[in-house]
């Protein structure tokens, strides 16, 4: 009983897909991994301007490996992840559970 009316406007109905500028940044004074996720597609009329993305990312470190969910609903949005050390990878949607896609990710110094 859940609404997926959501779903269907943006994967049915709709025409695109989300493409996604992705700028990271770690602090090591603070561990934290900062990302800023922004969708670039052009919003069209059977266009989201925002697609609504549960999306898995998996952050490598030399302490291993940590998965984190965040679910992206705007245009533009921040999140934060807390690490051990500093990243040497990142991996959005590594299960491809989201297989039309366009990523780009670019490292803040």
């Amino acid at each position: 009983k859940k609404d997926l009316d959501w779903f269907f406007k943006q994967w049915i109905y709709g025409t695109d897909y989300p493409r996604l500028d992705i700028k990271y940044q770690y602090s090591g004074q603070t561990k934290t991994l900062n990302l800023t996720v922004t969708q670039t597609q052009k919003a069209e009329n059977l266009t989201p301007s925002a697609f609504i993305l549960p999306i898995e990312i998996e952050v490598r470190t030399p302490s291993g490996a940590t998965n984190e969910t965040i679910s992206i609903t705007k245009r533009e949005e921040n999140f934060s992840i807390k690490l051990k050390d500093a990243p040497i990878n990142i991996v959005f949607d590594k299960d491809l559970k989201i297989p039309l896609k366009s990523v780009r990710i670019q490292k803040i110094n």
